[in-house]
């Protein structure tokens, strides 16, 4: 370690600060060395050797973690030398202004949300003009939530000059000096600066970095001292300043710093060779370490083809470093593509590799703030599909379930409501929540029970008048949700929610305080997009893991103290990758202004990849050919710093063909990725009773009949935006089903007939749909309408040839027709004859499906392929007529109901007696086989949708089919 110690005069207030810069090297983890260099230190200057007081310091790192691992490096040098430590005062960089200054007198410090709802108020009172010029399209509306994104914009410009001591006006000054701009842009957010601190100063709220700009007013180059107000330094507190590693401090805390009459110490991970690339407070100079030749040796890069393929590699390498005698805890995986930590987490642990990720849970995305989001789209759209979702919700559900009266509860499960809910909304599509929805007399009991509960808690919603009345309603919800039911949950749950309930809480405080900045109106839904807009940035901390593997972003690995650091994401996407563009500053400008821009990002992290291959017993670097998303990657500039000769070996190895790919592609005969599916349980199956189509579905595949006829499963949906083909059947099948036992089935004028079926479809459509059903729904519903037109001409033609309808919806079950199978058992077929129709002049017996495909295909297309019986469903309806009328030899056929004015209407199937003996011989034999259990193995023999394609490994194919029941 080495010394370098210096004193700065300031003429301006007459007082010496001390700047001390240490290099203190950079052989090992850098943590480690600071305990030792401080209890060191201040052993040695105390009387006593048996304690070490550091109460008189303040300790500054870059972040949380650091602060958390350096306190347990302390405590753990203290417990070595075996000596009594009073701890030092820690905190990060940006707690610095508030351990250095007293706050203005009256005045409270503006929260975010505060700030950016300033933003916005500043921005819609800003003149038309000077609106025009800062947004060529602002938004028409005067909704809070429509001008986030701008307001977020600004506050970010805000915040980037104010670091660097200027304010809006006096980047515009300096701008002009050096570059052409846009003077009135830069007027128009000036004035809006202005009119921001104005709102801020009103609410009896301030902003420290707007008044901060104090610090700056001596410049001659600053010119506008509208934010410069009293600045108090705190009369106590440490008088030693003690910055870790703080390589990126802003100038406005450099300046800060230097008027504080503090002796600051600078800790620099780093040896003293290096002193040129750190000035007085041990932030990096850009110009030298941008220019530093970094030769990584060739074992320490690794390629590989896929992104995804770096977790396999990744896996690897920690098998061998744990076979090499490291622990868990001192490996440590970094990565710098966010989106790959969830897969990676996954995928390590189900290779047995405990690992912890260091990035917490965002806030929006736990329990409590899914159920607020879900909660909050049901308001505002009040949509069954959004009400859906919410009920699926498990704590809402449970909450909503506890809110019936006792005398009146259902006897359900707070998880059913959602799936009666499907239910209910597969057949009636309904569009809103309304008071008089249509279904069954159970159905509505349902609805309007949903709807009487929910109405109670929307009230609660949308009466609240102020910004406190919102917060203390979604408080209190949240209360009532969870003292309920997180005893229910296991505690590391328990805590998530604790932390996250209470990071929402103190949010909601913050929209209280907005009632301080005047009368901006709000929804119910504005405040919670703004409420959302303020948690975006908030985490919870995941529970410890035990002896695991640590996963952190790339900022965080300088100060880990793992001696093995695997780095994945060696890209120039994202190491270096850019520095965020504000669209009202560009790259160009704020290098004209000084601010940190790309140069300086590839600087940083140059010096923080040299620091940790120096720092660490093994540095692993990994760099990928393809993203997530399949787009080519190229190698970062970090890995080409060396020697031109091995920059062009990199350069070759990452763009060859002798990637690292873990993946291996399998596949079956036909193509299909193939997962053999589990095989039947049947101990306790009894099957006495087969439907028509049952027949079908085994012969097309026996275990997919077991899973739908024997387990009852099913799929279902909430996301069903149009009546599906079946249901679209169906709406026909009802009105054809009254027509044919109307007197008027006899008429033989089409324009008659087609009013008839006018008036029914109207009827069983306010029946089941009632008057907000999907819009596309309304859509098919003019869509089946053109459809029984054409059917009216068939029928009036063919009642012309003698026919007459006998009968509809004929239902049959086993006392018309049974088989026994090889145990002597009799098996009951059960089924409905869509109609049945008999010619008044001849007598025969004609039996009609009806079908409502685009494409109807002949019976015969659709009962067998390539001469196999694949469906028995007319064969079934002609052998239970023949049990019951024998010789009775009815024609079979189907009834098309397509749109497609040439297809045809009536399509007979033309079997003979032997083919129908056939399809008997076949039904015995499925009946056989079902009633004795056997469902294995699966086939396929073309099916169409197929909705168990997950369970039996396949993934789905071809189109949906038509209507068939």
């Amino acid at each position: 370690m080495s010394r370098d110690s210096h004193f700065s005069e300031f003429n301006d207030s007459g007082h010496t600060t001390r700047l001390e810069r240490r290099f203190l090297g950079w052989r090992c983890p850098f943590l480690g060395v600071v305990a030792r260099e401080l209890l060191q230190e201040y052993q040695a200057r105390n009387t006593s050797q048996d304690r070490v007081d550091l109460r008189d310091i303040a300790l500054v790192l870059p972040g949380r973690r650091a602060l958390r691992r350096l306190t347990t490096h302390l405590v753990l040098e203290a417990e070595r030398r075996k000596i009594v430590l009073f701890p030092p005062k820690m905190l990060t960089v940006g707690a610095l202004p508030e351990l250095l200054l007293s706050p203005p007198a009256d005045s409270e410090k503006a929260p975010p949300l505060a700030r950016m709802v300033s933003w916005i108020a500043a921005l819609q009172q800003l003149p038309p003009d000077l609106q025009k010029a800062l947004l060529p399209f602002p938004p028409a509306s005067q909704s809070v939530i429509d001008w986030v994104s701008t307001a977020q914009e600004l506050d970010q410009l805000h915040l980037d000059l104010a670091a660097a001591g200027l304010s809006m006006s006096d980047a515009a000054l300096r701008l002009g000096r050096m570059v052409s701009i846009d003077e009135r842009r830069w007027q128009a957010l000036s004035q809006a600066q202005r009119e921001y601190h104005s709102t801020l100063k009103k609410a009896g709220l301030f902003d420290l970095d707007l008044n901060l700009l104090r610090l700056f007013s001596a410049d001659p180059e600053q010119a506008d001292n509208t934010y410069s107000e009293d600045l108090n330094f705190a009369a106590s507190g440490p008088s030693t300043i003690c910055l870790i590693s703080t390589i990126d401090l802003p100038l406005q805390l450099k300046k800060l710093l230097s008027l504080s009459r503090k002796s600051i110490v600078t800790m620099i991970h780093a040896p003293e060779e290096h002193r040129d690339g750190f000035d007085d407070f041990g932030c990096l100079n850009s110009e030298y370490w941008g220019e530093f030749a970094l030769n990584i040796r060739e074992e320490e890069l690794h390629f590989v083809y896929r992104s995804e393929d770096q977790i396999s590699l990744i896996a690897e390498i920690i098998t061998r470093t744990k076979g090499a005698g490291f622990s868990s805890e001192e490996i440590t995986v970094g990565v710098s593509e966010s989106p790959l930590i969830p897969l990676l987490e996954s995928e390590l642990s189900e290779k047995n590799l405990r690992v912890h990720t260091a990035e917490g849970v965002p806030v929006v995305g736990t329990s409590p703030f899914e159920l607020l989001r879900r909660l909050f789209a049901f308001v505002r759209s009040r949509s069954v599909r959004d009400l859906g979702t919410l009920l699926r919700h498990p704590d809402f559900a449970a909450w909503f379930v506890s809110q019936y009266p006792e005398d009146n509860r259902f006897r359900l499960d707070g998880s059913e409501f959602a799936s009666l809910l499907d239910n209910y909304q597969s057949q009636h599509l309904q569009h809103i929540v309304y008071d008089e929805m249509p279904g069954t007399p159970s159905e509505k009991n349902l609805i309007t029970s949903l709807v009487a509960v929910l109405d109670q808690l929307l009230q609660r919603v949308t009466l609240c008048a102020s910004w406190r009345d919102f917060a203390e309603m979604i408080s209190s919800f949240l209360l009532e949700v969870y003292v309920l039911f997180t005893n229910r949950r296991e505690k590391v749950s328990q805590k998530q929610i604790v932390d996250a309930c209470a990071a929402i809480r103190d949010e909601l405080d913050q929209l209280a305080m907005l009632a301080q900045l005047g009368s901006l109106t709000f929804s119910a839904t504005e405040a919670f997009s703004l409420l959302e807009e303020g948690l975006k940035t908030r985490d919870v901390p995941k529970p410890p893991n035990g002896d695991a593997i640590e996963v952190l972003g790339w900022l965080e690995l300088l100060l880990d103290d793992g001696a093995v650091v695997i780095v994945s994401g060696l890209n120039e996407e994202y190491l270096p990758g850019n520095v965020d563009i504000n669209p009202f500053l560009p790259d160009s400008m704020r290098e004209h202004l000084g601010l940190p821009d790309n140069a300086h990002r590839y600087a940083r992290d140059l010096y923080i990849l040299a620091a940790l291959r120096e720092s660490r017993d093994l540095c692993c670097l990994i760099s990928a050919q393809r993203a997530l998303t399949g787009e080519p990657l190229t190698l970062s500039r970090l890995a080409l710093a060396g020697e031109e000769r091995s920059v062009a070996s990199r350069l070759d190895l990452f763009y060859s063909r002798r990637a690292y790919s873990a993946v291996v592609e399998s596949e079956s005969d036909d193509g299909v990725n193939f997962l053999m599916p589990p095989p039947p349980n049947t101990k306790g199956v009894v099957i006495t009773n087969l439907s028509v189509t049952a027949f079908r579905s085994y012969l097309r595949c026996p275990y997919r009949f077991y899973l739908q006829y024997v387990l009852k499963l099913r799929s279902e949906s909430d996301q069903l935006y149009e009546m599906e083909p079946n249901l679209f059947g169906n709406l026909l099948h009802e009105v054809l089903n009254r027509f044919g036992r109307t007197k008027e089935a006899c008429l033989t004028e089409p324009e008659r007939i087609a009013g008839v079926l006018d008036k029914l479809l109207n009827q069983v459509v306010a029946e089941q749909f009632g008057c907000l059903c999907l819009p596309a729904v309304r859509l098919q519903i003019e869509q089946a309408r053109e459809r029984l037109n054409l059917f009216a001409r068939w029928q009036a033609d063919w009642v012309k040839e003698g026919w007459v309808i006998e009968q509809t919806e004929r239902s049959f079950g086993r006392d018309n027709l049974f088989f026994e199978n090889e145990r002597g058992d009799n098996i009951g077929v059960s089924g409905r004859i869509d109609r049945i129709d008999r010619n008044r002049a001849t007598g025969e017996l004609a039996v009609f499906d009806y079908k409502s495909g685009d494409k109807p295909l002949p019976p015969d297309k659709v009962h067998r392929k390539k001469g196999e019986w694949v469906d028995l469903q007319l064969p079934l309806y002609y052998l239970m007529l023949e049990k019951e009328q024998p010789g009775i030899n009815p024609c079979l056929g189907y009834i098309n109901l397509s749109a497609d004015v040439n297809a045809t209407s009536l399509q007979w199937a033309k079997w003979s007696i032997e083919e129908l003996q056939e399809a008997e011989t076949v039904a015995k034999q499925v009946v056989n086989d079902v009633s004795m259990c056997r469902f294995w193995p699966p086939r396929d023999l073309g099916l169409g949708y197929d909705d168990f394609a997950v369970i039996c490994g396949r993934q789905s194919f071809g189109q949906e089919e038509e209507l068939e029941e």
